[in-house]
Order: structure tokens, then sequence, then C-alpha cells
């Protein structure tokens, strides 16, 4: 059997952000979001949640 490369790879260079760990935690909320909707078949509304101080 062979091994095949990965079908996606995504990489992101978070050194010249402000905040990096919140553009991770952005990231992952959105793609966990957008695979539930695509589970559940439905569409999944999100609401604003306020700005941290």
């Amino acid at each position: 059997m062979t091994e095949r490369p990965p079908l996606v790879a995504v990489e992101i260079d978070r050194r010249s952000l402000d905040d990096p760990d919140h553009l991770t935690a952005e990231f992952l909320a959105t793609v966990i979001h957008h695979m539930l909707g695509w589970v559940t078949g439905r569409r999944i509304v999100l609401r604003p949640f306020p700005s941290p101080p």
C-alpha cells in the first residue's frame, strides 16, 4: 500500500498578527460551525457575542 499525501494542507503565519491566539480560536470555531452545519444538513445561525474589554 502506498502512502498518499494529504488532500488539503493549511498553513497560517500568525507571527505578524496582534492577537494570534484569538485568530486560532476564531478559526477553530468557524471550522466546527461549518462542519456541524454540514453534518446536520441545517443552517446554524450565529448570534453576536460581545467583545471582551
